[in-house]
């Protein structure tokens, strides 16, 4: 079996010596084609691999700008919007951020006037969506409603066209004898189609009305 081998190799020997003795160019030609595609597959996995390992300035940077997104997002603040009547320089609905306290609105809204009593006023309240903030003035009773709360079922109200001269005298700023004149002005003249028909009453002006707005219904079982 090893003899049989051993003549096999030497075929082989011979015939590859007789090979590059006829044909020296051939093997030349064979022996350089290998040389150029071990440098080929030598390139390609070089730049295979440089292609796939990014460098430490890229992930630096791919870090950075994760971190920046993820900051603006948790900066994002909601706006709401919070109403302040009575005495302040600038009534009105206003945009303020989530989190704010009354004093901000105070200040959005001009400040306080000469006559604001702020016994009555919680300046370092937080501030919530659709809230009414009204300051009173001096001597003047503040409403019944905590200032950090804004009706919102009509069953909390005072309804005008229904209400008697006792029920009426729970709104603010109305007595005995207006309340007298809300239900005499009701029989003469109907139901009270808005809140602002009140201004018709002798006694009640623009401000004591914006001031009972949120405090009264005109509607109609």
């Amino acid at each position: 079996m090893l003899a049989q081998v051993v003549a096999s190799l030497k075929a082989q020997l011979t015939q590859i010596y007789h090979n590059f003795v006829e044909s020296p160019k051939r093997v030349v030609s064979l022996f350089f084609g290998l040389i150029l595609i071990c440098l080929g597959g030598g390139i390609y996995f070089f730049q295979a691999n440089t292609v796939k390992t990014p460098s430490a300035a890229t992930i630096d940077q791919t870090i950075l700008t994760t971190e920046t997104t993820a900051e603006e997002q948790s900066n994002t603040v909601e706006q709401i919007y919070v109403d302040i009547k009575g005495s302040v320089k600038y009534p009105g609905v206003y945009s303020v951020t989530q989190g704010q306290r009354v004093q901000d609105l105070l200040t959005k809204a001009g400040g306080l006037t000469e006559d604001a009593d702020t016994s009555q006023l919680n300046s370092a309240a937080k501030l919530v969506d659709q809230q009414l903030i009204y300051v009173p003035k001096i001597g003047e009773a503040s409403p019944d409603q905590p200032q950090n709360q804004t009706p919102t079922v009509t069953e909390s109200k005072i309804n005008i066209n229904t209400a008697d001269i006792s029920e009426l005298q729970e709104l603010s700023g109305i007595g005995a004898k207006k309340a007298q004149d809300i239900v005499n002005y009701r029989e003469e003249n109907g139901y009270f189609k808005s809140v602002e028909e009140l201004e018709e009453i002798s006694g009640i002006g623009e401000k004591t009305v914006e001031k009972l707005r949120n405090f009264v219904t005109i509607t109609i079982d």
